[in-house]
């Protein structure tokens, strides 16, 4: 796995094993953003559990709630159409 492999610059000895330094960053990073996405997430999920035009479109199979919204942002007002 590749998060055995990673390591701080502090424990490299080897000057070879560099790129484990590189690699303990951009696993950091994508936890990071992982976390960042997660919170995200349920922010737009109480968002979606408020709003009656989203609770509408998931009563459709297969559309929950980051669909809903998404069709709900796009079309904006249905009396366009």
């Amino acid at each position: 796995m590749l998060r055995t492999q990673a390591k701080p610059l502090g424990k490299i000895i080897n000057p070879d094993d560099l790129w484990k330094d590189q690699l303990h960053t951009e696993l950091k990073l994508l936890n990071d953003v992982t976390k960042a996405i997660g919170k995200v997430e349920q922010k737009l999920d109480k968002i979606s559990q408020a709003d009656p035009q989203v609770k509408i479109l998931q009563t459709i199979a297969g559309v929950g709630p980051r669909v809903a919204k998404a069709i709900v942002a796009f079309i904006d007002n249905h009396q366009r159409f």
